[in-house]
């Protein structure tokens, strides 16, 4: 929602606006992983509310 708002506080011309994140994050790197394993670490960055799942074979 895009809208102004005058000096006196006046809300005006409101309008909705969708926006598509088009931006990939960079892939996450994770420790070499072997038969031997007990603890792995996965590093990087992502966005709010977004979701890491790993799956272990």
């Amino acid at each position: 929602m895009v809208y102004v708002v005058d000096p006196a506080g006046n809300k005006r011309g409101s309008k909705s606006v969708k926006v598509i994140d088009k931006t990939a994050r960079s892939v996450p790197t994770v420790n070499k992983i072997t038969n031997k394993t007990v603890t792995v670490t996965v590093t990087g960055k992502s966005e709010n509310g977004a979701s890491l799942y790993l799956q272990w074979k």
